[in-house]
Parts: C-alpha cells; structure tokens; sequence
C-alpha cells in the first residue's frame, strides 16, 4: 500500500542525462534527490508525481520513497514511456490519482491503491 501523498507545488529540475523508453530511472542531480528524501518523501512510502517534458511530449512518473531510496514507476497516470534528452523538464504535476489520495487523506478514507 502506498503512503502519504506529497504535493510538491512549484518543484522543477533538468534531466542531466539522456533517458531510453525502457530505462526506470530519472537522472537529476543527486543534491535535488536528497533534498526530495530529506525535505518532501521523509516516510517509507510517501510518493508524488512528476512530469518529464522535453517540449514534444510528456510522461508522467510516479516517484516514492523505498527504504530511503526514490523509486520511479514510469508511464504512471495512463502515459507512455518515451524517450528523453539531457536537459528536459521535470517538473511536479497534479494527477487525478494524487487529488484523490489527498481528499481521501484529508479525510480519513480508505483509498483504493493507485
């Protein structure tokens, strides 16, 4: 079962190195990483979602905390896996699934798992 959901409203970074379609990772500088674990996805388990976007397409990607390391579920909110150059976009985006988990959050739901 996934945690806590976390908005991280106004969060943007670069990916600084070119990603493949079947590639599950997102390579950001390792600071911006440690900030996300330290200050934002502190629990086992928090997640949020972010948006890769090199100008052409869009990808969203489900990012959570496991065991101290980010994990990242690509092709999440019913996008597909693309490739990426070095120095495209990635910034937080609002899903339905993360509207959902904070009103059920804000009030005491059970949420179905997204």
């Amino acid at each position: 079962m996934l945690g806590r959901f976390v908005p991280l409203e106004g969060f943007h970074t670069t990916l600084e190195g070119n990603i493949k379609a079947h590639y599950d990772v997102l390579y950001i500088d390792r600071d911006v990483e440690q900030e996300l674990l330290d200050e934002y996805l502190t629990e086992y388990d928090d997640w949020t979602t972010l948006a890769v976007y090199d100008g052409t397409v869009m990808e969203v990607v489900q990012v959570q905390n496991y065991c101290g390391k980010l994990v990242y579920n690509r092709a999440f909110a019913g996008t597909d896996r693309h490739a990426f150059p070095c120095g495209s976009r990635v910034e937080y985006i609002l899903t339905a699934e993360g509207i959902e988990r904070l009103v059920c959050d804000d009030n005491f739901m059970e949420c179905p798992d997204v």
